[in-house]
């Protein structure tokens, strides 16, 4: 199946939103080494307290700085074509040019009309998805296109005819819409100077207080801004799930770039940032929270952090 074109990269639905899940699933798919685009996928937690908790986002909003800049593709060897379409016509010409040349399409739609979406004809959000392929059908009498969507931690096919695809991308406001294609050059050379010069500055400007972690410890009822207690575990699980996504995408990078220490410490911190995620729902399902535990599980957040920081600086110092 066309799916099978992408391979998710483990750990990247915690971080990224569906957009960048599907880029950098469809490159790793293709066998590019896409772990080098991670080396500013390091967050501050003082960053996601004033994004999840304080302004109360949901994740997949948050504004990350890894690939937040879509340049940062040509760093293996590939671009990103973005193309503004009015007309399903004009998707439709595209599609062939490039399926046939061993490529595929990025298309962004408001799921309020794509049929399989959990929000159809109920809510208006944008969501992604990849055009794989297409095949005329004799019994459709209509040409069939296969859009690859994110099944919970993986990928699966969903075929659509012209006529009902057409129907969604058009109806699909365009600030709900999106049409992008993948370049990808026949000498994909990695940039490994670039690389390691942009990797640097990210860490040199790096800050982070810890100030979540603090925040936490400082006591639960501490996050007075909100009035539920359920809507305070549930960001709280997201805040930790997305810094989770963070460490072990960094981790990924530091190892790609020899850096094991450094590597091993943030999976390690990307392990117990997962852990207290879960441990907040936990709490929300049993309705009850164990201050005790939850502080001392924290403290330790806090340490692998800081300890991991080092770490990095420490062979990026070597390095340099």
């Amino acid at each position: 199946m066309s799916s099978s074109l992408l391979k998710a990269v483990e750990h990247a639905g915690k971080y990224f939103n569906c957009w960048k899940y599907e880029l950098s699933g469809y490159l790793n798919g293709r066998g590019l080494p896409v772990d080098y685009l991670f080396y500013n996928a390091l967050e501050s937690s003082d960053q996601v307290l004033a994004q999840i908790m304080q302004q109360k986002k949901n994740r997949w909003i948050y504004d990350t700085s890894c690939l937040r800049d879509e340049a940062q593709l040509h760093l293996i060897g590939v671009s990103l074509v973005r193309k503004q379409f009015e007309t399903f016509e004009q998707l439709a010409a595209l599609v062939p040019k490039v399926t046939d040349n061993s490529s595929s399409i990025l298309l962004l739609l408001d799921s309020f009309y794509v049929p399989h979406k959990e929000h159809y004809q109920t809510a208006h959000t944008p969501h992604s998805y990849v055009i794989t392929s297409y095949q005329y059908d004799d019994i459709l009498q209509d040409t069939v296109y296969n859009l690859v969507d994110i099944v919970i931690d993986d990928y699966g096919d969903f075929p659509y005819a012209a006529s009902d695809l057409k129907q969604m991308y058009e109806s699909s406001l365009s600030t709900n819409r999106a049409v992008a294609y993948f370049d990808i050059g026949q000498d994909s050379r990695i940039q490994k100077e670039q690389i390691l010069d942009a990797y640097s500055s990210h860490l040199r400007q790096h800050t982070d207080s810890c100030a979540l972690h603090d925040q936490v410890i400082s006591g639960f009822d501490s996050f007075d801004w909100f009035t539920d207690h359920q809507e305070r575990l549930y960001h709280l699980d997201m805040a930790y799930t997305f810094l989770a996504g963070s460490r072990y995408l960094y981790a990924r990078f530091l190892k790609i770039m020899g850096f094991q220490a450094a590597g091993e410490a943030y999976y390690e911190a990307g392990e117990q940032a997962e852990s207290l995620s879960n441990m907040y729902r936990r709490y929300g399902l049993i309705d009850e929270v164990d201050s005790e535990e939850l502080v001392e599980e924290c403290k330790r957040m806090k340490e692998l952090d800081q300890e991991a920081l080092y770490a990095a600086r420490q062979q990026a110092f070597i390095s340099g």
